[in-house]
């Protein structure tokens, strides 16, 4: 029985037998410890580490950058008044939310040959478009908007035009929306939404964040524009598409799960 623990994650594999093993440690990214190496030494490739961890159930996986600021209290507390209102017939929820779109995004892993230089043109431009948007998760209606920026006049004209756009099936909408400044404003002319906040630090609350992922993974994944045109053309399309396939966009943008 020997004790493998790679990048801090701890083990307890068996091997074979009680055949003594070539120590090659330094054959796989990571460090193994076994009981008594005195007793036990391992012979390993980093393949087999790698099989290894799969039938554990893990996966190889590039952290997210997450906040530690969040107040659970408060969130638990926006969970059940979300359920809540969930179960009122008479009440539509919606989430909004703003993402920015740029002309040579952060490269994305692809595969390529062993020993081949892997990459893809950078520029250094600041070619950038921000996008508006929201969804309603029950229907899978989305309404979005492009512009140079955010702030309170954008995020208003925003507001007017999804009222003359969106098709109300309720009597209540809700529209729940994060704590920017220019979402907080006294004067803001919600129409016919009442507003609701997100708790501070909660992104994964936001159902229209995984839109935003799966709109950049599938249309601007390393892809590089030389001009606004070039940028444009791609994300009009991503935008049409979430609309036009509303049962995609309900499972999308399903907030069954956050409860």
């Amino acid at each position: 029985m020997c004790h493998i623990l790679i990048h801090g994650t701890a083990f307890t594999h068996s091997q074979p037998g009680e055949r003594k093993h070539r120590r090659t440690e330094a054959s796989f990214p990571g460090r193994i410890q076994s009981n008594s190496y005195k007793e036990y030494q391992i012979q390993c490739s980093y393949e087999t580490v790698v099989r290894f961890f799969h039938k554990q159930g893990y996966a190889l996986k590039t952290p997210q950058p997450w906040p530690d600021k969040q107040d659970e209290q408060l969130r638990e507390t926006f969970l059940h008044e979300l359920k809540e209102l969930m179960d009122r017939p008479d009440v539509d929820i919606w989430f909004a939310d703003e993402s920015g779109f740029e002309g040579d995004p952060r490269p994305r892993k692809r595969w390529d040959k062993k020993g081949r230089k892997t990459r893809v043109t950078k520029n250094g431009g600041h070619l950038r478009m921000n996008v508006i948007g929201m969804v309603c998760p029950r229907s899978g209606q989305f309404f979005a908007i492009e512009a140079s920026h955010s702030d309170s006049a954008t995020f208003q004209a925003f507001l007017d035009e999804a009222n003359k756009t969106v098709l109300f099936q309720r009597t209540t909408n809700i529209l729940i929306v994060d704590n920017a400044t220019w979402h907080r404003r006294k004067d803001t002319h919600w129409h016919r939404w009442q507003p609701k906040y997100l708790p501070p630090y909660s992104p994964d609350l936001n159902p229209i964040e995984r839109i935003w992922l799966t709109i950049k993974a599938r249309w601007f994944n390393n892809y590089v524009c030389k001009n606004e045109q070039q940028l444009l053309e791609p994300l009009d399309q991503a935008i049409l598409d979430v609309i036009k396939n509303p049962k995609k966009t309900q499972k999308t943008a399903c907030i069954n799960t956050l409860l």
